[in-house]
């Protein structure tokens, strides 16, 4: 069972690292929002791949600070109406119905995992939380 977990999670994982490489080519989907849930999936199947991606330059740090701290709570509504505007004008404009399917299946998918991510705490909050206590 463990490992048809894996499996599905290195799949959906593949489809949204693809989905990413085509929001960096078209500009009619995100690309970011994909590759980060397609990392986020890939992760979760293979353990040598979350091991490369948080040694890696580019991704690692990032990656990183995403696990330890999350992401800022603007950040969150900042991706989560861009993802949602692009979309909607895709599924308005976009005739066929298998494509307008998968884009209210990846919009939804993406937003649960956006709305799962830790929210890391502004930093100015932090500050004042600081300054009350002493």
């Amino acid at each position: 069972m463990k490992e048809v977990k894996r499996f599905v999670f290195l799949i959906f994982g593949i489809i949204f690292l693809a989905l990413g490489l085509v929001g960096v080519i078209l500009p009619i989907i995100p690309g970011i929002p994909f590759f980060l849930v397609g990392i986020i999936f890939v992760a979760r199947g293979s353990r040598k791949f979350l091991r490369f991606i948080l040694k890696n330059k580019f991704t690692g740090k990032y990656i990183r600070m995403i696990r330890k701290e999350g992401i800022s709570k603007k950040a969150k509504g900042i991706t989560l109406a861009t993802i949602w505007t692009t979309h909607l004008m895709s599924i308005i404009f976009i005739k066929v119905m298998a494509i307008k399917i998968f884009l209210v299946f990846t919009l939804l998918t993406v937003t649960w995992i956006l709305i799962v991510l830790k929210s890391k705490e502004d930093s100015r909050r932090k500050i004042l939380i600081i300054n009350k206590e002493m």
